[in-house]
């Protein structure tokens, strides 16, 4: 569960919640994330790995969540922990994270995280020039993809396998306008079977 608080109000000390971000002043608390949420997030980012791999680009790296973003480096009181980043100027690393701005950033949204994810971080991303922000819908089978436009995030399209059957191959893949010829099949990132994970619960 999600909770918020303000940046001067006393730390939560459950063991279970730990502190993500700091947006805005704002302390936002998460606990676990889902197993099918953990499975998507490693399915793209060792597709972006291969790509890297492939390449032979040994300058840009692909981070997951644990890495604090400081998208403001003047601002110490804000910062993100996308679930990936990829991330090409290792000279704004620092012993706390990283001080700039991602090349590309992905979330997975989750009940907890959508309102936030589609919001405040959304325009966080793009008033600080992160070129292209790709969120994922685990129910509905889809990735959305935004480009950045003059400051602003310009809607490129949605790929979704919720109808599967009647689409071609090329038609499941979102291709990168930042990483030339960057294209990922959805079938590598959504797997038959998933849809129980977004019911099973720890007793069933």
């Amino acid at each position: 569960m999600l909770e918020v608080r303000n940046y001067d109000e006393p730390i939560y000390d459950d063991h279970t919640k730990v502190i993500k971000e700091i947006i805005d002043g704002k302390i936002y608390y998460m606990s676990g994330g889902t197993s099918l949420h953990e499975m998507i997030i490693r399915r793209l980012r060792d597709e972006f790995i291969k790509y890297f791999i492939k390449i032979g680009d040994e300058k840009c790296i692909v981070y997951t969540e644990g890495l604090d973003i400081y998208l403001d480096p003047k601002n110490k009181k804000n910062y993100v922990e996308p679930d990936i980043s990829i991330i090409c100027d290792e000279s704004k690393f620092f012993k706390n994270g990283y001080k700039g701005e991602p090349e590309l950033i992905v979330e997975v949204a989750s009940r907890d995280t959508r309102a936030r994810d589609r919001g405040i971080k959304y325009r966080s991303y793009a008033e600080y020039g992160v070129k292209e922000y790709w969120l994922i819908e685990p129910k509905f089978k889809s990735i959305e993809q935004y480009i950045l436009d003059n400051g602003v995030y310009i809607f490129r399209t949605m790929v979704t396998l919720f109808d599967k059957d009647e689409l071609t191959e090329d038609e499941t893949k979102i291709k990168s306008t930042t990483f030339e010829g960057l294209d990922i099949d959805l079938n590598k990132i959504f797997k038959k079977g998933d849809e129980a994970f977004l019911s099973i619960g720890f007793d069933d």
